[in-house]
């Protein structure tokens, strides 16, 4: 049994690219380096949670990420840049791709292989393009959706607002004190008019859209400087 990880569009008729409607995952095929390549992607400090690990056949994996708001091109920029990275399969990277399911076999082997999920403890919401790290290739530029408007691709350049939000996520994901992040956030952004209170406003904002009760943003005074980049 396979899944395709992408949505297609609803009057697809095969399963390419082109037919690919929305990203709503990102993923790892780890083939080589079994549990200690796994480990070093888990313990990245840099990197976000996974939502779920595979254990596709004995000692290789498959990582995904939900996500949102990634544009087709964005998405495999990041998934080559991370198999790089991380010594992944180089060539499962494509936005169509089919991965196994949990609970179903493997009949690769002699002896079949049920694919089994890790636990894992991901965060409560989809990922953003700012949670991963930039790779060259993934500039912005201009890209065309499904209904003819058009945006700037995110891609390695951001305000340090959206960075400084991307911080406080990745380090409550490790478990660091907020307060302590803030103290961070505060003592980096002395060009701001209140260090502390925009740290104490974006951890804040951070934790209350983990907990479900608004929407993950990041902190923009109306108005105001985002500050150098």
């Amino acid at each position: 049994m396979y899944l395709t990880v992408n949505a297609l569009k609803p009057d697809a008729r095969r399963r390419t690219k082109t037919d690919v409607a929305e990203i709503r995952h990102l993923y790892l095929d780890i083939d080589g380096g079994g549990p200690a390549a796994l480990n070093k992607l888990l313990l990245d400090r840099d990197m976000p949670k996974p939502h779920s690990v595979l254990e596709s056949s004995p000692g290789k994996y498959q990582v995904l990420w939900q996500v949102e708001n990634f544009s087709p091109h964005h998405a495999e920029t990041v998934v080559r840049g991370l198999a790089r990275q991380f010594g992944a399969d180089a060539a499962v990277w494509d936005t169509a791709r089919v991965l196994r399911l949990p609970g179903f076999r493997n009949h690769k082997y002699e002896t079949p292989h049920y694919v089994a999920e890790i636990p894992t403890s991901p965060p409560p919401y989809r990922l953003r393009p700012l949670d991963f790290p930039a790779f060259p290739e993934s500039a912005p530029r201009a890209v065309e959706h499904v209904d003819g408007t058009t945006h700037r691709q995110v891609g390695s350049h951001h305000s340090q607002s959206e960075r400084d939000w991307a911080f406080a996520n990745r380090a409550l994901d490790r478990g660091e004190n907020p307060e302590v992040i803030k103290q961070k956030i505060a003592a980096f952004r002395h060009d701001k008019h209140n260090p502390v209170s925009y740290a104490e406003r974006t951890v804040d904002k951070a934790q209350t859209a983990r907990s479900g009760s608004s929407p993950a943003r990041p902190y923009h005074k109306p108005g105001a400087s985002n500050g150098p980049v």
